[in-house]
Order: C-alpha cells, then structure tokens, then sequence
C-alpha cells in the first residue's frame, strides 16, 4: 500500500526518500511483474528487467523530488501529497509517453475491482491511478495529521458519489446478438512461435473445424495472435477467406505479413463469407520485445531482439478503424494494444460493434502475466462501452459484454473453444465522451498547484 511508504518518506531527506522508494517498487513489482524474467529468451528477460528497474530509478526521481517541496496549509503542507503527485506523473507519462508501458500503472492494480468498475467508464484506467492515489492520501492525511480534515471527507464522499452521478446507459433499444466462438488452441508459446511453419495453416483449418462442429451457429470464429504463417498480404487473406467461405462464417486470425521491402508487420485478418476481408496492422508495438526503442541508434540493440521464426523486428501500424465483417463492425487490437482504452474509445466512436483482441501471453510462463492482461482487456468494454473479446494462445481467453462483465471464459491452458452469444447494444459511457480530458484536467491542476507552491515556498527562503 502506497499509504506506508509515504509514512515512511515523510520525515527523511532527499537520498533517502530515493533510496526507499527504489526499495518498495522494487519489492512491489517484483510481486507483480516477477514473469518477466520468466521469458524462455534470455536476452529478452534480462532486457525487461533492466527497463522495469531504470522505470523504477526513474519514478523514484519524480516521488522524491516533488515530495521535497513542502508549503503552508491545509493538506498541501505533507510532503508525501506532492510525492504521490509523482506516482501520477509517471503513470501518465506511462500511458502517453513514448516508452509507454501502461501495465505498470498504479491503478491497473485495482483493474479486477468494484472501483474499475465504478471508475473506468467515467474517465479511463488512469483515473484508477487518481482514485488510489487519492485513498492513500486521506489515510496518510489522517495519520499525519492525527484527525480527519474536512478535505478528507470531502474527497472521499466524491469518490463514492461521482460514480453514481455518471452511470452508464444503454444506448438505443438494439436487440441484436452475436454468437461468437474464441479458439484457444492450448499450444506451447515455442511451438506457437515457429511462425515460419507452413503446416500451421492445416492445423489452424483442424481447430476451425472442431469449433464449427461444437457451435454451428457461431457467426464469428477468432484465433490468437500470429496464428498464420509469414506470407504476404494477398496469402493472408486468401487462407481466411477459404475459412470463412467454407464455414459461411466470419474468420478473424492473427498472422505476421511480409511486404515487398523485406518489412514484417504482426497483424490481423479476418473475412466474412463474401469476398469481403480486411488486414490490420499492429499500431503499439512492445517494448524490447517486439521492437527496442531507439534501437537504430543504438549498435547493440540487435542483442535484444526477440528472435520468432527469423522475425526479429516489426514495423509500425498507422490505421485504426473498424470493418464491416457480415454487417458486424469488428475493431481490432494486438495483445499489448488493449491497455490502452484510448483506442478502443476511438473504434466505439467510430461505430465497432465488437473489439477483438488476439494475443500470445504464453511466453512468459506465467499464469500472473495472463490473468493481468485478461484484467486489462476487460477494462476496454468498461471504457469504450462494447463487448471485447480476447483470443490466447494457452490462457486466458475470455468474452466480455458491454457492462465489462464475463460472458465466457477458459478454465486451463489447454485446448478451449470459448463461446457466447452477447448482445450487440452499446452502453453510454462519459469516458465514451469525454476520454481522457477529466483526469488530464486534475493532473494539469495539481502540477499548476505544485509549481505555484513551490514557487511560493523557494520566495519565502530567499
């Protein structure tokens, strides 16, 4: 709990406060993110480390710094306030910045909780970074201060209140519903990734049709990530056309696409029973997994790379729109994609019917790793108002309705064909509306607060 390390820090100089705030991180994320030096690649699992550590060092500089600023007055006059000012900085820059890895986010801790479900649909999962900030200052608040300020109660009131003053609706009266089946093939990540394996195909046309032959009704069929082997966009669309047509059933599979120039790109394809079919191209691309940043400058990032069937390296997507799959608008989004509710904000709006999420969580040989991003993706339909589903591997693959709620989900690693029927109805959001410009607005206040109160402070010393 945040709340005991900025007891902690209250009363300790600058080097110490750094050194703490290392100590807990370090502690804390080596509970939640221990997977990633669980990577069968070594190169990659000492990479991730050695980033989740400079992260560390890095958010600790924000905390220790902004909790070094002390004023007059009211709350603002506890270090540890501006020092969670810091948490929520980092946070942010972690969901916007350039190195963006918003797994690591605060709030995404509390991503399988009441409050994601009472938070996300107003203003995105970064709000629940605020909210947990905010519930962690009253308590140190409270103990530093010895009594319960009125600011306290006011702040907490408004965490209860504003959920129910921006409830969700329904929108439309729409009685549509979709039967869609999730294919988890239950495969090894290492046999998964030979992506070069042409026999993949034969395997992929076996699952499709032992789910086919398990829900015959299904209108919609989705396979994980990269499921298709290596091959240009013509052959990618071929092979789900063959499905689709064969299965008079919309097909939607992961796959990675070599182009003229020798690039590759991690995508997905899907088709519907006419010769309709689209490709969609990974945007987001993981950190020293998929790509090293600034890798072109740096001589050694090759060591880095993960190496998948002769795929070392992806290049970057730049369209997000959602297709017309059999009257359907199916939006797409590839594994590390789906913490980013942004974007599923951008293909509701857009009128998506239904977001789909292949990924590959098998690599880090852990079942922590798949529940978080399952969590994660729930918080899409939350925030965006429509159902989500999320196709894995080995786990975990689950639908998600409108409301974030579980249709269907798998209950191993092994083979699973995920089915559900979901209405198709969107629900109202303010998140929907408004995005990320409400929680924007506070972080924006509290900076100005913070610049004004130093500044005010660094006049009265000289």
């Amino acid at each position: 709990m945040p709340a005991v390390l900025f007891l902690a820090i209250s009363s300790q100089d600058l080097r110490t406060r750094f050194i703490l705030v290392v100590l807990f991180f370090s502690a804390a994320w080596s509970v939640a993110f221990h997977w990633n030096a669980m990577h069968p690649v070594g190169a990659t699992a000492l990479s991730s480390v050695v980033a989740l550590f400079a992260m560390i060092c890095i958010q600790a500089a924000f905390v220790s710094l902004l909790s070094s600023n002390t004023v007059k007055g009211a709350l603002f006059s506890i270090p540890a306030i501006w020092g969670m000012l810091g948490i929520a900085l980092f946070d942010w820059l972690m969901m916007h910045g350039p190195l963006a890895m918003p797994g690591t986010m605060l709030g995404l801790s509390v991503s399988d909780s009441v409050l994601a479900d009472m938070w996300v649909p107003i203003a995105g999962s970064f709000s629940l970074t605020l909210v947990v900030l905010t519930v962690n200052g009253i308590l140190v608040a409270s103990v530093l201060k010895r009594r319960i300020h009125v600011a306290s109660v006011v702040l907490g009131i408004l965490l209860v209140g504003i959920p129910w003053l921006g409830a969700s609706e329904p929108l439309g009266t729409s009685s549509a519903r979709l039967n869609i089946t999730a294919i988890q093939p239950g495969i090894p990540p290492s046999e998964w990734a030979e992506v070069s394996d042409s026999s993949k195909t034969i395997r992929l046309g076996a699952l499709l049709t032992g789910a086919y032959e398990e829900f015959p009704h299904s209108g919609v069929f989705v396979f994980p990530e990269t499921s298709l082997p290596i091959a240009d966009s013509t052959l990618l669309r071929q092979s789900v056309l063959k499905w689709a047509s064969k299965f008079n059933a919309s097909v939607i599979a992961g796959g990675i696409e070599s182009d003229d120039s020798g690039a590759f790109f991690n995508v997905v394809v899907g088709a519907d029973g006419s010769p309709n079919s689209f490709l969609y191209r990974k945007r987001r691309l993981v950190p020293f997994v998929e790509a090293v940043p600034f890798g072109e400058y740096l001589p050694f990032s090759d060591r880095f790379r993960l190496d998948s069937g002769g795929v070392t390296s992806y290049g970057e997507g730049s369209i997000l729109t959602p297709y017309d799959l059999g009257g359907t608008l199916v939006g797409t989004l590839i594994c590390f994609e789906s913490f980013f509710p942004s974007d599923a904000r951008i293909l509701s709006r857009n009128g998506a019917d239904l977001i789909v999420v292949p990924t590959q969580d098998g690599w880090w040989n852990s079942q922590t790793a798949r529940a978080q991003h399952v969590a994660y993706t729930r918080l899409l339909a939350l925030a965006a108002g429509i159902p989500v589903v999320q196709a894995a591997v080995d786990g975990e693959t689950a639908i998600f309705s409108a409301q974030g709620t579980v249709a269907a989900k798998s209950h191993g690693n092994n083979l699973e064909y995920v089915h559900a029927e979901i209405p198709l109805a969107k629900v109202e959001t303010m998140y929907l509306q408004l995005g990320d410009s409400p929680s924007n607005v506070i972080l924006i206040c509290l900076l100005l607060i913070y610049l004004i109160a130093y500044s005010s402070s660094k006049n009265r010393r000289n």
